[in-house]
């Protein structure tokens, strides 16, 4: 991937940081800009619908720029249906890690 690693603070990642994270992503894996991604998925809905090269490069980059560890399971996959379901994923793994 071309973009710059980003790390997060120790701090669990908010909402909003994921979802930044996930878009840009995203418009790396596509060869896209960033901001024709967001319009493409706020116009088209949630779903992200990756082929599983992409949904391995997601999931490593949010790995890499989120400092954390996604497990490396079926959840896992299922969580890159949309952008939403991703958030919450990762989320959910986060605050668990943490606790």
């Amino acid at each position: 991937m071309s973009s710059p690693i980003k790390t997060i603070p120790a701090s669990p990642p908010g909402a909003a940081e994921i979802e930044t994270a996930v878009l840009e992503l995203l418009a790396d894996v596509r060869e896209q800009d960033p901001s024709q991604t967001r319009a493409d998925h706020y116009a088209a809905g949630e779903g992200l619908a990756l082929d599983s090269l992409e949904g391995v490069e997601i999931v490593v980059g949010l790995e890499e720029r989120l400092g954390i560890r996604l497990p490396d399971s079926t959840e896992t996959c299922e969580a890159l249906r949309s952008v939403q379901t991703l958030v919450e994923f990762v989320r959910t793994v986060t605050a668990s890690n943490r606790s």
